[in-house]
Parts: C-alpha cells; structure tokens; sequence
C-alpha cells in the first residue's frame, strides 16, 4: 500500500478558490491580513506525519508515500526555507523516529 498526501484540505485545489497561500509549497498560512486557503502551517504537518508513522509503521504492506503534489513554488537543494528535499527529509525523519 502506498499513502498519498495530495492536498492539505478536500477543497485546497491548486489555483482554485481555497489553494495553499502561498501557492505551491507543502504548507499554508495566514499571508498579510487576509487568507482565502486552508491554514497548514509546517509544524503542524510535521505532527500529522509523526501520528501518521505511529499509526502505520507497523502495518507490514505500507511501501511508501507521496508526500505532496502541485509543490511548483518551491525549489531543491538551495539551502532556502522553500526546499521541498530538506522539508521531505523532515518529515520522513518524523515518521521514523519512535
């Protein structure tokens, strides 16, 4: 079985009405005075992640995850607060550690 994150919310639809603010990264927050998508911040999906492998971790046919798709804002191996590999790697290390 593989577990696919897709979305942070049913509605959160990519350049639609309730997308990620900012759009394209793995977490949303409040941006400004305004918000029109989910609030998702990272801590939070960090957390989700942690109870996800509590839950899971055991089940001898979980093969693997699909972290998170439409991620077209953030970037790879710049060393930036937008990199999806360091974030992927926090989460995996979430998930892993008892």
């Amino acid at each position: 079985m593989v577990v696919a994150v897709t979305r942070l919310a049913p509605e959160d639809i990519v350049e639609g009405p309730r997308e990620r603010k900012p759009p394209g990264l793995w977490y949303s927050e409040h941006v400004a005075n305004t918000y029109s998508g989910w609030e998702m911040p990272e801590r939070s999906i960090e957390q989700n992640w942690r109870e996800l492998g509590d839950a899971l971790c055991g089940q001898w046919n979980i093969v693997g995850v699909d972290l998170m798709e439409g991620l077209r804002a953030a970037t790879w191996g710049q060393k930036e607060p937008t990199d999806w590999d360091l974030a992927a790697g926090r989460f995996g290390n979430e998930v892993l550690n008892p």
